[in-house]
């Protein structure tokens, strides 16, 4: 997938929420079934035949109703009923926006370090790996009102990385960085704040490294100058956003 959105991002010049929305509704009926057998290996199921074993004696409306039943893959849902009716023993707040630096920290220098990284009170999924969501996790943090406010200035850091990203040169590396950040910010929904921020950043880090081993050494056209270059970045600023949620 980002793979296919640089490869549009370059062609298109902008790619619109419809590349990414309609691709995953048409697929969820095989994200079922790959979830249900996810201890297969790709042998076999590349044996199988994965478009026989999805709609096998089902009709396409009962192959989507799977997907959202209760023992479809979207547990995230239900776990987050679970996190909201559960009674935690302790609210860390704040903790876990600052926790996401000290994550490198060894448990060896931290021995109290949070294991797993999770900072919240998750007693009650009974050690299950399930997970109610970002919006869950900021659920156990403080509450609703706690959850609303968290949620407001997460969409505000990833709106600001969005646009960050837009009005960039336009370029490979552009396109890598769009990739890298739209489909992180779908994995958001599941994941911890530490697990997003270094996931993009495991990523992004390469890019930008090897973008600028390659064109420190390039001549510069002639007549290029640093405010030509910040002229161009507030040319292409978007009058809106097409990546962030």
């Amino acid at each position: 997938m980002i793979v296919g959105i640089a490869v549009l991002m370059r062609l298109k010049g902008r790619v619109g929420y419809m590349w990414l929305i309609v691709p995953i509704v048409v697929l969820q009926p095989f994200f079922q079934y790959l979830g249900g057998d996810r201890q297969k290996s790709n042998a076999e199921l590349a044996e199988t035949g994965l478009i026989e074993e999805v709609f096998d004696d089902q009709s396409l409306g009962e192959t989507y109703w799977k997907f959202y039943d209760s023992l479809g893959d979207m547990n995230i849902f239900d776990t987050f009923v679970a996190a909201k009716r559960s009674e935690p023993a302790f609210y860390p707040y704040v903790w876990s926006w600052a926790y996401v630096p000290f994550h490198l920290v060894p448990r060896a220098v931290w021995p109290g370090k949070p294991k797993g990284g999770v900072t919240q009170d998750v007693a009650f999924t009974n050690e299950a790996p399930t997970s109610p969501g970002i919006a869950g996790f900021f659920l156990l943090d403080g509450g609703i009102v706690w959850m609303l406010l968290s949620m407001v200035v997460l969409g505000y850091l990833v709106s600001l990385v969005d646009w960050t990203i837009l009005t960039m040169r336009p370029g490979y590396l552009q396109c890598c960085l769009i990739g890298i950040v739209t489909i992180n910010a779908m994995f958001l929904s599941r994941f911890f704040l530490w697990q997003y921020f270094y996931q993009v950043l495991y990523a992004a880090l390469p890019c930008v490294f090897l973008a600028w081993y390659i064109n420190r050494a390039a001549p510069r056209p002639k007549g290029s100058t640093r405010h030509q270059h910040s002229s161009s970045r507030s040319a292409l600023r978007p009058r809106y956003g097409t990546m962030s949620a």
